[in-house]
């Protein structure tokens, strides 16, 4: 829908890093099915080695490029298009994710809307197969670290009811979780301008999480909405990059240790986090072991 600068209802915020084929496909998705709602598409580049995208996306009505000189991360990459963005609600959108229907974004509207001590909803996230992707998940916790330490045994059913940090969609109704995947999630403005967006501290990896923790420490819940359904691939931006790739790993752990300081004092955080280095470390110099004893 044609707008000016007034009255936008949706702002569509979109990051993209070496995924110019699959940022264009997500921009795409949202011409072909957001109807009769008023919206603004905000692409940020996160200094890719290449990207022809502020030629490419200037064919597109109400888009916006920005082209940053360095990577600064998932988190304050969005924090930077949401400075720019003028809509009442806030949709972060993965460069890898896009939409397959008409009704997804007005269903997120209306719920935001009719639920006032809602703050952020997010849909159904399948793969390009149609199969469930991760959409969801509990909260990290210290029991959680401890179990992925091999420090603690649980059953099957204890881990996912409890633990599991990532999981696929299994409700048939809107239904409060812990924390949304931030691939695709809508957010109300009101409360973005009250308690902001982003941690900047976090690289990338859950600072969707720390995201919803902090807005449900201030009384708003996250909902996923099982009727809307949304492709995420996942882990795009990623391929053929070994030394991003390698990253990976340090970034999670670290995140791991800035989210923990919300439920924890950063002493304790601190000790899970070096434990979990030894602990590596110990079974990196066992495998080396192994393999030398075995080869003789």
């Amino acid at each position: 829908m044609k707008v000016g600068n007034k009255n936008i209802k949706v702002s569509f915020i979109i990051i993209n890093y070496n995924t110019d084929e699959l940022t264009i496909q997500a921009v795409k998705s949202i011409e072909l099915y957001v109807k009769d709602i008023s919206y603004e598409i905000i692409v940020i580049d996160n200094n890719s080695k290449e990207t022809k995208l502020r030629y490419e996306l200037s064919t597109f009505e109400n888009t916006f490029f920005y082209q940053l000189d360095e990577n600064i991360g998932f988190g304050k990459a969005n924090n930077f298009g949401y400075s720019k963005a003028k809509g009442e609600f806030i949709f972060l959108l993965n460069s890898d994710a896009f939409l397959i229907d008409e009704n997804s974004i007005p269903i997120l509207i209306e719920y935001l809307q009719k639920n006032e001590n809602v703050a952020i909803v997010g849909g159904n996230l399948i793969n390009e197969n149609g199969q469930p992707n991760i959409c969801h998940g509990r909260f990290l916790s210290i029991e959680r670290m401890l179990y992925n330490y091999g420090l603690k045994k649980v059953t099957k059913e204890y881990f996912n009811e409890y633990l599991a940090t990532a999981s696929h969609c299994s409700f048939k109704n809107p239904t409060p979780v812990d924390h949304l995947t931030g691939a695709a999630i809508m957010i109300k403005r009101t409360v973005i301008e009250q308690l902001g967006l982003f941690n900047p501290k976090y690289f990338m990896y859950l600072e969707d999480m720390d995201l919803c923790y902090r807005y449900k420490k201030h009384g708003y819940i996250s909902v996923l909405i099982p009727q809307v359904k949304i492709v995420h691939f996942g882990g795009q931006s990623n391929l053929n990059n070994k030394e991003l790739s390698k990253r990976i790993k340090k970034e999670i752990d670290y995140s791991r240790y800035l989210f923990l300081q919300n439920i924890t004092s950063k002493p304790v955080a601190l000790s899970l986090f070096v434990m979990g280095k030894i602990i590596n470390f110990y079974k990196r110099v066992k495998r080396k072991l192994k393999t030398i004893f075995y080869a003789t």
